[in-house]
């Protein structure tokens, strides 16, 4: 289980690496608006889908941090920390009060917590399970009905960059190195033998 991470900490001053982790958010905001997620996987092109896009990019990292943890310990929270703080921004920036910014912040946290974990297990249980398909269908396309292919699509890309990010070495993450996988805008999914 990834232990992640203080939903509160973001209120500090400045985190350890916040430079670092404001460049490493970025490319994680780069990488989830990519039109292809919208045009052939068919995500949303909503405020929830670039959130829960964004939110599936931020598992993969954070579960990549895990396998180093406590070196990316402070790394990590501090990415949390830039991600929570510029979603803050962008509820006020769209006239959204303290208070309703405060509870949607709370309801963010948590559903990132509970994707965290949903997908975790996912990705342990292999590309052929149905866990991963299932966490997909309940989160990313939670208002939609996606095909077969775009599930497929979605857990292997998914399955790509974690394999993508294990192979970035220590030295490189402390860096700030991240490479997600390339995303394919066409993808055959295997025809049941049945």
């Amino acid at each position: 289980m990834i232990r992640l991470l203080n939903p509160f900490n973001f209120f500090r001053k400045s985190p350890k690496n916040e430079k670092k982790a404001t460049r490493i958010y970025a490319l994680i905001v780069k990488q989830s608006r990519n039109p292809i997620f919208y045009d052939h996987y068919g995500v949303a092109d909503t405020i929830e889908g670039r959130l829960d896009l964004l939110m599936l990019h931020a598992f993969l990292l954070f579960q990549r941090y895990k396998t180093d943890d406590p070196l990316f310990r402070d790394l990590s929270q501090s990415v949390y920390d830039v991600m929570i703080k510029d979603i803050d921004l962008s509820m006020r920036e769209q006239g959204i009060g303290d208070t309703g910014v405060s509870i949607r912040i709370k309801k963010i946290t948590e559903s990132l917590h509970g994707r965290i974990n949903s997908y975790q297990q996912g990705l342990k249980d292999g590309l052929e399970s149905p866990t991963l398909k299932n966490a997909l269908k309940r989160n990313l396309y939670h208002k939609m009905d996606p095909t077969n292919e775009n599930l497929g699509q979605i857990c292997q890309y998914m399955h790509d960059c974690a394999y993508q990010l294990s192979n970035i070495n220590s030295d490189q993450l402390q860096q700030g190195v991240v490479e997600f996988a390339d995303i394919p805008a066409s993808f055959e999914i295997e025809k049941d033998k049945s």
